[in-house]
């Protein structure tokens, strides 16, 4: 069964500026569409942790435990009771002046609900994965908009996300 998901976006701008961005503490409510706010837990590379609160009341915890300088980072998302997804942030190509930046969530096997499987595959399949596509969709353009204009996006900017936001 898929249960991974993984979105990319042109974004004209440097690779360092890039990976600044990226790797930069505190930075999400600037370029992520649902975060309402990004405490910052501990901030030294693949030891980073921090917690994302949605605009719809959900706090994840994110772990890093990869950290490839100029390329990318992994981290496990945490639901504050085990962990559900492992992320990666990857830069793919590298022009002068256009870089791809790509998120791939992998959903882990304990992050299913306890449905009996027929029903996870379809609520996984039909639900989950599409709306974890938008996701990243959303994420990726406020990432892409704030630093061409370096304007911060707004709440929903991309339109809404039922397992993240509100209207």
């Amino acid at each position: 069964m898929i249960k991974t998901v993984k979105r990319d976006i042109d974004v004209s701008s440097s690779c360092e500026e890039v990976w600044n961005l990226m790797t930069s503490s505190g930075k999400l409510e600037n370029y992520h569409p649902f975060c309402r706010s990004n405490e910052v837990l501990k901030w030294d590379l693949e030891n980073s942790v921090d917690l994302i609160e949605y605009y719809n009341g959900k706090i994840l915890k994110r772990s890093f435990y990869e950290w490839n300088d100029k390329n990318g980072y992994k981290l496990i998302i945490n639901d504050m009771k085990k962990d559900i997804a492992d992320v990666k942030w990857e830069i793919l190509t590298s022009g002068s002046d256009t870089i791809k930046l790509s998120i791939e969530i992998r959903i882990l096997d304990g992050a299913t609900m306890s449905y009996p499987t027929i029903i996870n595959k379809i609520l996984l399949t039909f639900y989950v994965l599409p709306l974890l596509g938008s996701y990243l969709e959303s994420v990726l353009k406020g990432f892409k908009y704030f630093i061409e204009t370096g304007s911060s996006v707004s709440k929903n900017q991309f339109g809404n996300n039922s397992l993240f936001s509100n209207n």
